[in-house]
């Protein structure tokens, strides 16, 4: 249902943790309606340097209307079109290789 009844709102990203999964696990909150929101999420593909970078980051959080825990933050491309959200230019960087500037 988040896909189709969703809010967006801004999120800050606190922290990342290394899971034993693949991935990272991003720390980051949000408010609605005045109320702090704080979770997690892994994410697959962000190198810890890449992580570090986006350590107090504004990025959007997506949530369900009615089930505020039911929330995701934008990070890729991807995640922003599955929204039909434009995805800035000044995250271009968390796409790129590594080795480019």
């Amino acid at each position: 249902m988040l896909k189709h009844h969703h809010k967006v709102v801004e999120g800050t990203v606190m922290g990342f943790s290394l899971p034993k999964s693949p991935g990272v696990k991003l720390l980051y909150y949000f408010y609605v309606d005045g109320k702090l929101y704080q979770h997690e999420q892994v994410v697959e593909g962000l190198s810890t340097l890449r992580c570090r970078l986006l350590i107090d980051k504004r990025l959007p959080v997506v949530y369900e209307e009615g089930d505020i825990d039911n929330n995701r933050l934008l990070v890729f491309y991807e995640n922003f079109k599955e929204f039909s959200i434009p995805y800035p230019d000044s995250l271009s960087w968390i796409e790129r290789p590594l080795d480019e500037p």
